[in-house]
């Protein structure tokens, strides 16, 4: 039988009864331990537990080693001019690089060593070509003809009016009487 933890005053019997205690005497002394028991068999796995915290940031890792130098190629491109169209472009005499651009659409291709492959528009791509040569000198330009002689220009238009003058200094009179007598 074992104790009820809710009531102390009761026991509970091996069919789940409740008993009344008997007597309200002293404790007595603790039993000797019992016998182990067998190994109960183990539970189910239990359902999964919650996602614990992120672990601390590791070490910086050792830098790998060094990669193999690769082959150095001298021009992946080279552009060799322009034809009229995809069907233009020559199937002979071509170099693994060699680049066309065709005029209908503005599409560079280039030669792989077997053929063509489209590179897309020359919009996207800036190619500067080689310098070319200086231009023979051109002819003389013919003399110029003097034109036709103009009319006659009319009468101009009438200057503005100048300032007054500044007024000039007082002069002297002869007296009447120091004038000669005329026959």
């Amino acid at each position: 039988m074992a104790r009820n933890k809710k009531n102390w005053n009761y026991l509970v019997d091996y069919r789940g009864q409740y008993k009344a205690v008997l007597g309200n005497g002293d404790k007595g002394q603790q039993g000797p331990t019992g016998a182990k028991g067998q190994k109960g068999t183990p539970g189910g796995v239990g359902p999964t537990g919650l996602t614990g915290p992120q672990g601390l940031k590791g070490e910086k890792g050792n830098f790998g080693s060094k990669g193999i130098k690769g082959a150095v190629q001298a021009g992946a491109f080279t552009f060799v001019g322009q034809v009229a169209n995809q069907a233009s472009l020559p199937t002979t005499g071509n170099v693994t690089g060699d680049t066309i651009q065709t005029t209908d659409n503005d599409n560079l291709y280039s030669w792989d060593g077997t053929q063509w492959i489209p590179l897309g528009g020359a919009n996207v791509v800036a190619v500067k070509g080689q310098k070319g040569a200086i231009g023979q000198k051109g002819q003389k330009g013919t003399a110029a003809v003097n034109g036709t002689k103009g009319e006659k220009g009319g009468p101009g238009v009438d200057g503005t009016k100048g300032q007054k003058g500044e007024v000039g200094a007082t002069g002297s009179l002869p007296l009447i009487s120091s004038l000669p007598v005329l026959p």
